[in-house]
């Protein structure tokens, strides 16, 4: 498994008011199946600052960083694949 994080700022829904920008944090992990041919890549976001002006302003909650992080290897932890046959073979 490869893992990554990275954080980025952005606003939805094309707003342009700089204090709409959202803080979110991005974990990545891939998981690579050189005998199937694939990869399968799971992503987990968690909103860390939200904009004064930002359209989620109202709906979403800031979280927290070493939380999201538990959250994140929780799953991660937890996944599993059931049934090999769903990969065609090459």
């Amino acid at each position: 498994m490869y893992f990554c994080t990275g954080q980025q700022s952005v606003a939805k829904f094309n707003e342009k008011d700089p204090s709409a920008r959202n803080l979110v944090n991005i974990y990545m992990a891939l998981f690579r199946f050189p005998n199937y041919d694939t990869d399968i890549v799971i992503t987990y976001n968690i909103p860390i600052l939200i904009g004064a002006a930002s359209s989620s302003r109202q709906t979403a909650q800031e979280g927290n960083i070493q939380v999201g992080f538990e959250e994140f290897k929780r799953m991660l932890a937890t996944f599993k694949i059931n049934n090999y046959d769903l990969f065609a073979a090459t």
